[in-house]
């Protein structure tokens, strides 16, 4: 190709490449794509604004992808919700049982602590009374359920037995959340049954999991 040629193909290539931006910038804005590209700025801020309008979307189902960005890993539910794979189950009871006490005064059932750098749960409980003279609900013996000396709500004034050793009662969502160091106690008071040899039993029932598996989402 002669050099006259040459020149006159670079001159419509020049030609032809401001023709082509002139034209791209009278080209209407596109959207859609979702990222404000061939956009004016009062659209493109429109988009923003309509993004952070919109209702989130939830699914049945919460699903990220594993790491390799293949295979899908269901989210992990908190240790208190679900049973982690460093959680330990635990049984606290007094087998041998606890005579009741004296008319007006009060004894401890059953006591533990929970555990060094562990937090948990107690989801099943049982108080039982064996023997005479006690009639359930009548308010002469009364159980609460302790946390380092404070009576926990719902449970600081029983007048009935809420389960036995045999089938503790199944608190099903209403689990009570215990933490590292506490010292659970279950108590009962005597308030007006005649003392005649009658036992009292106790058991604790649930799990305690790594505290490091709450990171950021704890119960307090």
């Amino acid at each position: 190709m002669s050099p006259q040629n040459d020149g006159d193909g670079l001159g419509f290539l020049l030609v032809a490449g401001a023709a082509y931006l002139i034209w791209s910038a009278a080209r209407p804005a596109q959207a859609g794509n979702g990222l404000g590209r061939n956009m004016t700025e009062a659209e493109a801020t429109g988009l923003d604004m309509a993004r952070v309008l919109q209702t989130p979307v939830t699914l049945e189902t919460a699903r990220r992808l594993g790491r390799r960005g293949r295979i899908p890993v269901q989210e992990i539910s908190p240790p208190w919700v679900e049973k982690s794979a460093g959680s330990q189950p635990y049984m606290e009871q007094n087998t041998a049982g606890l005579t009741l006490p004296a008319l007006g005064t009060e004894a401890t059932v059953l006591t533990f602590t929970v555990p060094r750098r562990k937090n948990g749960l107690i989801d099943r409980i049982a108080n039982q009374f064996i023997g005479g003279g006690w009639t359930e609900g009548s308010g002469d013996l009364v159980w609460r359920v302790e946390a380092d000396g404070v009576p926990i709500q719902g449970y600081h004034n029983m007048i009935s037995s809420i389960g036995t050793m045999t089938n503790p009662a199944d608190l099903g969502q209403s689990t009570l959340a215990i933490y590292e160091n506490q010292v659970i106690r279950l108590v009962a008071r005597n308030v007006a049954v005649p003392v005649a040899g009658q036992i009292l039993l106790g058991m604790f029932r649930g799990r305690f999991y790594p505290i490091e598996q709450e990171g950021q989402n704890t119960w307090l």
